[in-house]
């Protein structure tokens, strides 16, 4: 896998930027429904444990997901069940497809596939 030029870590608070920046990550203050970046500039974009806290806004920050990434780019989204469950519906919904929301950055094999089926993350081909 390649590894990316530059990685910007995002969050509503504080205290997870800052362990994040002391890791050597870029950080940056904001909200994911409204994310100040320009449409279509980032390869990947993952949510990694986030959208379940974005009860009221969970829509728009899906919305938001996809319009900062590139074309052919990826999507990830790693949460619990059922918050993936609200996400699956917004995707059909919006009429995006599998392939354009979500590509995993997983080796898609049978093991890896039923691990990740469990834990509630979703691998869409």
């Amino acid at each position: 896998m390649r590894k990316a030029k530059t990685t910007i870590g995002i969050d509503s608070l504080q205290y997870p930027l800052k362990r994040a920046k002391t890791n050597g990550h870029e950080v940056l203050m904001c909200e994911a429904e409204h994310l100040p970046f320009k449409e279509g500039v980032f390869e990947k974009v993952v949510g990694r444990r986030a959208f379940g806290f974005m009860d009221d806004y969970l829509n728009k920050a899906v919305d938001e997901a996809m319009r900062v990434h590139k074309n052919g780019g990826s999507v990830v989204i790693d949460d619990d069940k059922q918050v993936v469950s609200n996400i699956e519906k917004h995707i059909k919904a919006e009429g995006y497809t599998p392939r354009k929301m979500m590509n995993y950055l997983l080796k898609k094999n049978k093991n890896t596939k039923k691990y990740v089926r469990k834990r509630g993350e979703i691998i869409i081909e």
